[in-house]
């Protein structure tokens, strides 16, 4: 029934499985360690990802949101920086930009 059971290879498989498993909750772990982090500043992570590109004159690049956990991304083909929704609270970027008498130039779109 089994012509190719190897249990060398079901052991390796086991080991790798495990370590992938351990590697995966330490990750989580520490992001939602980070999660707990706050700016002094009180800035979200797509306020800091725009002040960083304007300080280096880039203004054609859209931050966006997306949704899921540790799916930040950047597309040079269409210049577009896709932050996970916990990163990019859309009423206070808004308001910030508001706030500072700065137009919102930057498309705010959801990607699914």
């Amino acid at each position: 029934m089994f012509m190719f059971y190897d249990p060398l290879y079901m052991a390796v498989l086991v080991i790798i499985s495990l370590l992938s498993f351990g590697v995966t909750s330490l990750l989580k772990h520490y992001v939602r360690r980070g999660d707990l982090v706050q700016l002094r500043t009180g800035l979200s992570g797509a306020e800091v990802a725009t002040k960083l590109l304007r300080s280096q004159g880039i203004t054609d690049v859209a931050v966006v949101k997306i949704g899921g956990v540790l799916t930040d991304n950047y597309n040079p083909r269409s210049k577009v920086l896709s932050l996970s929704m916990k990163d990019v609270p859309h009423q206070q970027l808004v308001s910030q930009h508001m706030r500072q008498g700065m137009p919102c130039s930057m498309p705010i779109t959801t990607h699914r």
